[in-house]
């Protein structure tokens, strides 16, 4: 697992989310492209969330679909608390939380061992 980011690497990224950007740069209609770097540090910054979760509940299964449901659907809910805050950092986070919670739910299903 070494294309992992340490927790310091993640929180040097994360200070740079509190940089303002130029209002030239800025569109709001128009998608502007994430370079590889960009999507790998997400995938690997996701890679560590979910190893921290699996450390810190076990690898466990969800007994059932809706509580796979009620996980990702928290999540949710806590995001579009933050979009509604208009808190970026805490969106970011919880987007992960999803990521993780989906991920983990689709392992779940795929053993075979949910309940109903």
């Amino acid at each position: 697992m070494d294309d992992i980011l340490s927790q310091g690497e993640i929180d040097a990224l994360m200070a740079g989310l509190d940089t303002e950007m130029d209002p030239k740069e800025r569109t709001m209609s128009k998608r502007m492209p994430l370079t590889n770097f960009q999507i790998e540090k997400a995938v690997n910054e996701f890679r560590l969330e979910l190893s921290r979760r699996l450390d810190e509940k076990g690898p466990g299964t969800f007994v059932s679909s809706h509580e796979i449901i009620g996980c990702v659907g928290e999540e949710f809910d806590e995001a579009k608390q933050a979009v509604h805050d208009n808190d970026n950092r805490q969106l970011r986070k919880e987007l992960l939380d999803i990521a993780v919670g989906a991920v983990f739910g689709v392992a779940c299903i795929d053993s075979n061992n949910l309940d109903w």
